[in-house]
């Protein structure tokens, strides 16, 4: 009877945790000792871990042995996360996913909270505190709920679940006494976090959107990938590609700091799709809808009138699965490694072969597998794709984002000939964000500084150019004030 209530020697369990709870006090500072304690560290709490496991210490209950066990665990994740931000190499850390290294790192931005009481926390909303705001903003619009959803991921080790819900727990039940203490005679306040909630509601709104489908293309689809791209949608994505990469080029464009003149550029279709007009339930409407993976060819040659001109053979490939397409009417999958390879060896042959660097966007409507990222832009440098023949560019049509080798310089400078936006198309993107920062800081002052404007998107000809016209048209005043630099408020402020 006494053994099914003892309890384990608490002094013994102290003493191996120490080392932990000294690497759990002290947080994400602990990047800056030197890498040597780190590993040090590490291996004593590794080595006590294991001694505790060995029931070194005797037994415990069931709730206590797994606060001791996250314990350890949150301190291994404080040390694992060290050396990742310091971009240091130590592979026993590779025990904790990315995933886990994260919802860590996420929650560990909320860390003032340690050492503020929720009074604390009301008195800096009350001075409008520009860190807890932000904090606030972030908790409102995304950050309770995915953290909520974080915690529920069975992937995630159950001791680091533990450790970082009591964590978060505690942030929240701060922040939540702190607002709803304040709100009430804070109008600014309660408007504030209207505009948030609305925000978090059209946020939900466009991802039910996004993944919302009928049943049985979601049967079809299910367990199979990360995207969804129709049928009508791909030959959309197809036609915009090409189309607006050929309005880009043009008849010269500038690369490297040098002049090109585009020469030889042709349309080329890549599948030929009228062999899929047999396929049952293939319309001929639908048949115009299937992807032809259309490519633009041709060649940059340097314009200057003495000595060897450079050249490059310009390759701009589209690249979908049309028999998915023909077969089921949508793709769920991104392109996997074993696409790229396909037409990085085609590409580098040629190459090689002629004589000539190639120059390659291959465009996907549903994007890559992460693995792809491994062997082009990861921060592992020595696998990222890298030959004297070819560099490559690669873009995701859907999100936008490109994948390129940082490293190689021809490759990045010709992945700005392949963003599909427009310089006119981003400076009406940026009137946008900045009209809205600037709406948002107008709720919580009655003025707005251009400098904060500068840090925040940069550019300062254009940002005063459009700070001056929203005053304008919003009937608000600029005044030059010494050491603050340009500042718009109200008329009678």
């Amino acid at each position: 009877m006494d053994k099914l209530f003892a309890e384990g020697n608490i002094e013994c369990v102290e003493k191996l945790l120490k080392p932990a709870r000294r690497v759990l006090k002290v947080g994400m500072p602990v990047k800056h000792d030197a890498f040597e304690q780190r590993v040090e560290l590490w291996n004593k709490i590794r080595m006590n871990y294991d001694s505790y496991l060995d029931e070194e210490c005797d037994t415990f209950l069931k709730d206590l042995d797994q606060h001791f066990c996250s314990l350890f665990d949150g301190a291994l994740l404080v040390l694992a996360a060290s050396f990742r931000e310091n971009g240091e190499f130590f592979g026993a850390a590779n025990i904790f996913s990315d995933k886990e290294v994260k919802l860590f790192r996420n929650i560990e931005r909320y860390n003032l909270f340690e050492i503020l009481s929720a009074d604390d926390i009301r008195k800096k909303l009350i001075q409008k505190d520009d860190k807890v705001l932000e904090l606030l903003r972030d908790y409102y619009v995304s950050m309770d709920s995915w953290v909520d959803g974080q915690l529920e991921d069975p992937s995630l080790r159950l001791t680091l679940r533990y450790y970082l819900k009591k964590k978060w727990d505690g942030y929240k039940e701060k922040l939540n006494l702190a607002v709803s203490s304040s709100v009430v005679e804070l109008d600014w306040l309660k408007s504030l976090i209207g505009s948030w909630e609305h925000e978090t509601e059209n946020r939900v709104e466009q991802v039910e959107e996004k993944v919302r489908m009928p049943v049985a293309e979601k049967t079809l689809a299910e367990g199979k990938g990360t995207r969804y791209v129709k049928l009508d949608e791909v030959k959309q994505y197809e036609l915009n590609f090409i189309g607006r990469l050929e309005y880009r080029l043009g008849n010269k464009v500038t690369f490297s700091s040098r002049t090109y003149k585009v020469e030889e550029l042709r349309e080329i279709k890549q599948v030929d799709t009228s062999r899929f007009a047999g396929v049952s339930g293939l319309s001929a409407q639908d048949l115009k809808s299937l992807p032809e993976n259309r490519s633009l060819v041709g060649f940059l040659t340097e314009k200057k009138l003495l000595g060897k001109k450079q050249r490059y053979n310009l390759k701009a490939l589209f690249s979908a699965r049309v028999e998915k397409y023909a077969e089921v009417g949508f793709d769920t999958d991104p392109l996997e490694l074993k696409d790229l390879n396909a037409c990085l060896v085609d590409s580098r042959d040629e190459a090689k072969e002629k004589g000539e660097r190639v120059l390659l966007c291959l465009a996907s409507p549903t994007g890559f597998e992460a693995s792809v990222g491994k062997y082009i832009s990861s921060e592992n440098f020595h696998r990222n794709f890298l030959s004297k023949y070819l560099s490559v560019c690669l873009l995701d049509l859907e999100t936008g984002k490109q994948l390129y080798n940082p490293h190689d310089e021809v490759a990045k400078e010709f992945a700005k000939l392949c963003e599909l936006e427009t310089e006119t198309e981003k400076n009406e993107k940026l009137k946008i964000s900045v009209r809205k920062t600037i709406e948002d800081s107008f709720l919580l002052n009655d003025f707005v500084v251009l400098e904060d404007i500068v840090k925040s998107f940069g550019n300062f000809l254009f940002l005063k150019s459009l700070f001056y016209d929203y005053a304008d048209e919003k009937s608000l005043k600029i005044q030059f004030v010494k050491d603050v630099g340009l500042v718009m408020m109200q008329e009678n402020s």
